[in-house]
C-alpha cells in the first residue's frame, strides 16, 4: 500500500474498465456471457477495495498496525437482550495486529472478564442499578455512544489484567443471518434442525441455554456454528457474497 501508490492506482483504473466493460456481457447471447458477467462483477468489486483502500490510507496502515501494534476487541452482540449501543455481547475476540498479521488470537465468554474483576467491582450507575445489581463487561452496552462504551470496556479490561484495548468493533446477530440466507442453512452435527436465517436466533438460544454440546463453556456449541459455517462458506464458494455483506 505504502511502496506501490502509483502502481494500484493504475490497477485501480484499468480493473474499472475491464469490469465496465465485461459487465456489459450479461445483454449478449454467448455460451460464456454469464461467466464473464460474473468475472465483470468480481471485478467492480476489487476496484471498490482499491478506491477504498487509496482514499483512507493513512486509517488503514494503522488499523493494519503497520508501525504500531493495534490492541482488537470484537463484540459478538446478539438482540436477545437489547441494549441501547446494540445487543447483549454474549462473546469477545481479542488479538493484536502487528504489520498486517493476527497475533494472539483469543475467544472467550464475556462473563472471563467479569470474574476476573474482583476485587476490583464497583457498583452500577444509578440508571443501571434500578435493573440489575451487577456490573461489568457485559453491561457496557448500556451506554448509547460506542465510544463511551468502548471507554469503559478498557476500564473493565484494565482491571481484569488483560492489555488495552486500542480498536473497537462490534458484530450484530443481523450480519450472520443475512449470511446464512446465502448459504441457505448450516447443518451442525448432532442437531437435527439446519440453522437458517429465520430460526438462528431461537435456536441458538435453545441450544446455549440447555448447555448443549457443552465442554467448557455453555457456548461451546456457538464455536461449534462457526467452524461448520466456514466450512459452508469453503463448501459453497461464497466468499464474494459474504465479502459483499
Amino acid at each position: 500500500i505504502r511502496e506501490n501508490k502509483n502502481a494500484l492506482t493504475t490497477l485501480d483504473e484499468a480493473i474499472k474498465k475491464a469490469g465496465t466493460l465485461y459487465e456489459k456481457a450479461e445483454n449478449i447471447d454467448h455460451p460464456m456471457a454469464k461467466t464473464v458477467t460474473k468475472a465483470g462483477n468480481a471485478l467492480s468489486r476489487v476496484g471498490w477495495i482499491l478506491d477504498f483502500t487509496l482514499a483512507h490510507e493513512t486509517d488503514i496502515l494503522a488499523l493494519l498496525g503497520a508501525d504500531t501494534p493495534e490492541r482488537y476487541i470484537v463484540f459478538n452482540q446478539n438482540r436477545d437482550e437489547i441494549r441501547a449501543n446494540g445487543g447483549f455481547p454474549g462473546s469477545i475476540i481479542t488479538f493484536t495486529m502487528y504489520k498486517g498479521n493476527i497475533e494472539d488470537f483469543r475467544t472467550d465468554d464475556v462473563y472471563y472478564y467479569d470474574w476476573n474483576l474482583y476485587p476490583y467491582k464497583e457498583p452500577p450507575p444509578p440508571w443501571l442499578s434500578l435493573i440489575s445489581g451487577n456490573y461489568g463487561l457485559r453491561d457496557v452496552n448500556y451506554y448509547a455512544s460506542f465510544r463511551d462504551t468502548l471507554d469503559k470496556a478498557n476500564n473493565f479490561i484494565e482491571k481484569s489484567g488483560d492489555p488495552t484495548v486500542t480498536v473497537g468493533v462490534a458484530i450484530h446477530q443481523w450480519l450472520v443471518e443475512d449470511m446464512l440466507g446465502v448459504l441457505s442453512g448450516v447443518t451442525l452435527s448432532g442437531v437435527n434442525i439446519p440453522f437458517t436465517s429465520e430460526n438462528f436466533s431461537p435456536l441458538m438460544s435453545t441450544l446455549v441455554e440447555s448447555r448443549y454440546g457443552e465442554r467448557t463453556s455453555a457456548k461451546d456449541v456457538l464455536g461449534d456454528f462457526v467452524s461448520a459455517f466456514f466450512e459452508k462458506v469453503e463448501k459453497q464458494k461464497a466468499y464474494s457474497d459474504m465479502f459483499d455483506i
